[in-house]
């Protein structure tokens, strides 16, 4: 049986992000020429913020598998925890010592 996966949360990755810094950039600072190929550091600096949301958006999809898988992991530990407590009752240990 195949398990269901996540909802993604975010589907975006590092092309439309810079698509959407590049519209905000032109949008923030008009003077900038963001329509020509002329490289500069603002440029740079949006390449990479795109790319850092892309990877975060990314790490965000998996959570969910991670989450799950986790928990499976938690439930296998806790079959082996049942039963009674080890430690002795008061009044037991209370008689033993009387005697």
């Amino acid at each position: 049986m195949k398990q269901p996966r996540a909802p993604g949360l975010d589907k975006r990755r590092a092309k439309q992000f810079e698509a959407e810094l590049f519209e905000r950039a032109r949008a923030w600072i008009p003077s900038w020429g963001m329509d020509d190929d002329e490289r500069d550091f603002g440029r740079a600096l949006l390449k990479i913020a795109a790319r850092f949301s892309s990877e975060v958006a990314e790490r965000l999809d998996r959570a969910g598998e991670k989450i799950r898988l986790g928990f499976l992991d938690w439930l296998a530990g806790c079959a082996g925890r049942g039963g009674a407590a080890g430690a002795p009752a008061g009044g037991v240990q209370a008689r033993r010592q009387h005697t």
